[in-house]
Order: C-alpha cells, then structure tokens, then sequence
C-alpha cells in the first residue's frame, strides 16, 4: 500500500470518526479518481470502505455504484460479490442477489478453499433459501 493511499484512508477515517461522512466520501472519491497509475489498487482499497459508508447514510444506490467500480477490478473476489448481494438484497432486487450470492460462493471455494467456510456461512445466513435453490 502506498503512503499517500495510507494517507486517504487516515483522512477518511478522520472524517467518519467526526461524522461527516459525506466529506469522506468526497476524499475517497477524489482519490479513486486521481490515481491513475494505481487506479486498481486505490479502487480495490477504497470502494469496500466507500460501500460501508454509502450504506451507513442509507445511500444503496450509491453503495452500488461502489460494488460495480470494485468488481470492474475484482470480478471473482469472493468479497465483493458478497458486497454486491448484499446491497441487491437491501434494495429488494432478491433474484439478481441470489445470483450474486451464488457467485460469491463458488468463487471463495475457488479461491479460498478450506477458508471458505466463514464466507459460506456469511452467505447462508443472509441467503437461507440459496442453498435449497441450488439442489
């Protein structure tokens, strides 16, 4: 990790932790935007944590948004997909999410293995009726 990433994400942390989420947004969004060379590595750094935040202030469209740009660079991280279920879950588009569930399982079995189990279990708990579905 960069110093000047380690550096946004210090402000962004300075921002949540005084309650302007918005203005920490604002850093992430700016930081993404400006790294050209390391785009990837600032994307994949930062739309996790822009996510969070959009969903904290009750902003899913926005959450999403963070959940496309991140799985644009990361289309098999088990995590992401997770992130993108989720928020489809939240905003009640249930089918597309449990695609997305789906997805995020097979790719941490792919990925992670025996470590797999705390993420299956993360999707079962958000997704009871995924696992029947697949049957």
């Amino acid at each position: 990790m960069t110093e000047h990433l380690q550096g946004v994400i210090r402000k962004v942390r300075e921002r949540t932790s005084e309650g302007d989420l918005d203005g920490a947004l604002t850093v992430l969004d700016h930081a993404m935007a400006n790294a050209s060379a390391d785009r990837e590595l600032y994307v994949r750094a930062l739309a996790p944590i822009g996510a969070a935040i959009a969903n904290s202030l009750g902003n899913h469209e926005l959450s999403y948004q963070y959940c496309e740009v991140r799985l644009q660079f990361e289309p098999k991280n088990p995590m992401a997909l997770y992130a993108m279920a989720d928020n489809l879950i939240s905003r009640g588009a249930i089918e597309e999410a449990e695609q997305f569930a789906t997805m995020s399982r097979e790719a941490g079995l792919e990925t992670l293995g025996v470590n797999a189990a705390a993420l299956i279990e993360l999707i079962n708990s958000r997704f009871p009726g995924l696992t029947d579905k697949q049957e």
